[in-house]
């Protein structure tokens, strides 16, 4: 797990990314009407990249070299396509899940990488993973933090308690783990 807490080189026009256009929320809902059903409380809107990659590139940069670096994970030689723009209200959370593929698809999800985009203060919405029988806390997922994981490890957002919580979550894909 690689965590970048509050690396100034991540410089993100916040504003360009929320203000997201109707042909970008138009793509969200086709894309989660064909999303397998999960219980999650929160705000998620699905961004097609060309519209956002230019305000979020350094944290596209560091992501990439993450798994080159660290994961060395077998990745397709391209950007992200879409992103997750997650906006997290007082009791909003997001259960225990994983982001891989199903069976049968050419391809997986083989790194996770969240940016917390967070402009107000917040409480609660700590991030969580299971791993090898043990949950891994990680309080301090403050704004400007990316962290970046293997997309197979169980993860989740607790509740909100206070404020929102605004993250910006994409994902490196490459051939099915083997």
């Amino acid at each position: 797990i690689i965590r970048m807490k509050e690396h100034h080189g991540v410089d993100v026009n916040f504003s360009a990314v929320k203000n997201i256009t109707e042909t970008h929320a138009g793509r969200a809902a086709e894309l989660l009407a064909n999303e397998p059903a999960i219980e999650k409380k929160n705000k998620q809107m699905i961004l097609e990249m060309d519209g956002i990659q230019e305000h979020i590139k350094d944290f596209l940069i560091f992501s990439r070299s993450s798994n080159e670096n660290v994961f060395g994970f077998e990745v397709f030689n391209h950007w992200p396509n879409i992103a997750n723009l997650n906006t997290y209200g007082v009791g909003d959370e997001y259960p225990f899940h994983v982001d891989s593929n199903g069976p049968g698809m050419a391809c997986d999800s083989k790194l996770t990488c969240i940016l917390n985009l967070s402009t107000e203060p917040y409480e609660g919405g700590e991030f969580e993973m299971f791993w090898a029988g043990q949950t891994i806390l990680f309080d301090q997922f403050t704004p400007g933090t990316v962290l970046c994981f293997p997309s197979f490890i169980h993860h989740r957002v607790g509740p909100v308690t206070k404020g929102k919580r605004v993250t910006l979550s994409t994902w490196f894909i490459g051939p099915m783990l083997k």
